[in-house]
């Protein structure tokens, strides 16, 4: 037994010093079938799928959303895929870029928080974009979608924070990587393929943070420019075309440029196909950034246990990592009175306040244009932070005027139930379908892997529409 322990130590030590990173996870990417993917897991995808389709459907409303619409519409008039809700179709790099920009345009989405990214907006865009246009089956494009969220997740969580510390979104520059793979995966691609289409997506690694600074609604182009690129890198790989094979940890490679720090690539690929980050993504209830959420359903917790009112607030602490505080809680003046949606969708106090007048924020709480309520202004002036300490227990702390003190700690929260998310995918279907085709479509997304053709969803994002 020691003998072959030693056996297999020896080559995983000899195939990591021949692979590159890409070529590793290039290999895992090419190797994975369906039937190696554990049920609970291609569950769990399944209910992000659904859920990415729902927030696709209530982003598809955002005006800005339409202009990105209106602008292919003018640039393209025919193509292989369909831009989702409104039924006009375009190449499939661009019907991604409309599909991943509309999924990410609420925040609403899926994040997986240990490496902060935004995963299933730009991936689901592709599975639905190229898979349709390629006539792939339920079943290869499950398989290519778990590939990509196992790549992804591992890509960012390496160097968890250090893109957003250099004001880099990581959904955005490690995000086309894990494009680029979902979508060579789906085309067919070979290992070294696979590999050569990350080393151009590596060039097309993109997306600043500064929108922080105004409130710009630029943030969701992000995830639908990734897709694009994965799109795009993928297309030229298959003609013959690679970047280079250390695209990840190379002198100039995208760790060095971004985050300022190369991991080791057994730490990239610990536990690859072994512990599934499908499990790791976490579902959002609210439409704003998730750094917040953990505070907002504190304070509700808070609010629902010792039935407090807001105007018995004296304070509100928050406890924040030193990682989030420059997200959500600065420039303080933009955090304590937000001027557009993207504002109010990043302040800490703003979505506190909210839930705790309201009882809970949904997607017409973050239009602030025409000004804060009285009450919700009032209270996010009462809300203050503090950094947290590594490992810290609290969330936040509630004192009222009468000198009351509740705390909420991290233990107290409670995870999304399946039965939330179908709420929430009802709730964002009736923006746009009839309340019976929400049960065709829930159905069919659930049973995705016994589709012959995924073109068959597809056509429900389009056929069900009643309000464009």
């Amino acid at each position: 037994m020691g003998d072959l322990c030693f056996k297999i130590s020896t080559q995983m030590i000899f195939r990591f010093a021949m692979n590159t990173m890409s070529e590793e996870l290039a290999s895992y990417v090419e190797a994975l079938r369906l039937k190696d993917i554990p049920e609970r897991v291609l569950a769990k995808a399944k209910l992000h799928l659904l859920d990415t389709v729902g927030v696709s459907a209530a982003g598809s409303l955002e005006p800005r959303v339409q202009s990105i619409a209106d602008t292919l519409k003018k640039v393209f008039s025919s193509g292989e895929s369909t831009v989702l809700w409104y039924g006009c179709r375009a190449p499939s790099p661009i019907a991604a870029l409309a599909n991943g920009s509309m999924a990410h345009a609420l925040d609403y989405d899926d994040t997986h928080l240990d490496s902060i990214m935004h995963l299933s907006s730009p991936l689901v865009s592709i599975v639905l974009s190229l898979g349709e246009a390629l006539h792939v089956s339920g079943a290869e494009a499950m398989t290519a979608l778990v590939a990509a969220y196992e790549v992804s997740s591992r890509i960012g969580m390496a160097v968890r924070g250090r893109f957003h510390e250099r004001g880099f979104h990581a959904t955005s520059v490690c995000g086309v990587l894990g494009c680029a793979l979902a979508a060579g995966k789906l085309m067919g691609h070979s290992q070294a393929k696979l590999a050569g289409a990350m080393g151009i997506a590596g060039s097309m690694s993109s997306g600043l943070m500064e929108f922080l600074s105004d409130g710009s609604w630029i943030k969701p182009l992000h995830a639908g420019w990734a897709a694009h690129g994965g799109i795009m890198a993928a297309l030229l790989a298959a003609q013959g075309l690679a970047g280079p094979r250390t695209i990840l940890e190379g002198g100039r490679g995208v760790y060095a440029a971004y985050a300022g720090v190369t991991p080791s690539l057994e730490n990239v690929v610990a536990d690859l196909g072994e512990k599934w980050e499908v499990m790791n993504i976490s579902f959002k209830l609210f439409p704003n950034c998730h750094l917040i959420h953990e505070f907002m359903h504190a304070a509700l917790t808070l609010k629902k246990k010792h039935n407090i009112h807001p105007d018995e607030v004296r304070e509100i602490t928050c406890y924040v990592s030193e990682l989030a505080i420059p997200i959500i809680c600065q420039p303080a003046e933009r955090k304590l009175n937000p001027q557009t949606r993207y504002d109010a969708m990043f302040s800490l106090p703003y979505g506190v306040a909210t839930v705790l007048v309201k009882g809970s924020a949904g997607i017409k709480d973050f239009d602030v244009k025409n000004g804060l309520s009285k009450d919700v202004a009032s209270l996010t002036k009462k809300i203050r932070f503090v950094k947290a300490e590594t490992n810290e227990e609290k969330i936040a702390e509630i004192v009222t005027v009468d000198g009351r003190r509740y705390t909420a700690n991290r233990s107290d929260l409670e995870n999304p139930t399946t039965e939330d998310i179908m709420n929430k995918f009802r709730n964002n279907l009736q923006l746009v379908v009839r309340e019976g085709d929400v049960r065709t479509l829930a159905n069919v997304i659930m049973n995705v892997d016994k589709l012959d053709v995924l073109e068959k969803l597809v056509r429900l994002c389009v056929a069900t529409n009643h309000v464009k």
